[in-house]
């Protein structure tokens, strides 16, 4: 699982930030599954992917950070019972999927099955 921090820099395109609302675009249609009338998660990869070429950081589903900053940046240490979901969902309005958007749930919270892992290199 991505910390939060990790998650905003992917969302906002790496290396070379786009000053974008949403995960790869100005237009949530493009690039997000938002107040849908279907009851569901969508396939990935069906809208735009972002710089990284990664697909549904805005809408679709809420994504679990592990954490507001990774430890090694010694902040101020968080919540143990509390996590961030960022990224919003499918269910959520076109104002609540922005990359800026998150929620602090615990992490016994029923509302989010899907995780999204990542990869350290």
């Amino acid at each position: 699982m991505p910390f939060e921090a990790e998650w905003e820099y992917a969302a906002r395109g790496g290396q070379s930030p786009q000053d974008y609302l949403y995960a790869g675009s100005k237009r949530p249609t493009e690039v997000a599954w938002f107040n849908t009338i279907n009851d569901f998660t969508h396939k990935v990869g069906l809208k735009k992917p972002n710089s990284l070429d990664i697909y549904d950081l805005s809408g679709n589903v809420r994504e679990w950070s592990q954490g507001i900053f990774p430890p090694y940046l010694n902040c101020k240490p968080e919540d143990a019972e509390k996590m961030a979901l960022r990224g919003g969902s499918w269910a959520n309005q076109k104002g609540r999927i922005r990359i800026i958007d998150r929620v602090s749930k615990s992490i016994i919270s029923r509302q989010t099955k899907w995780l999204r892992l990542v990869e350290e290199r």
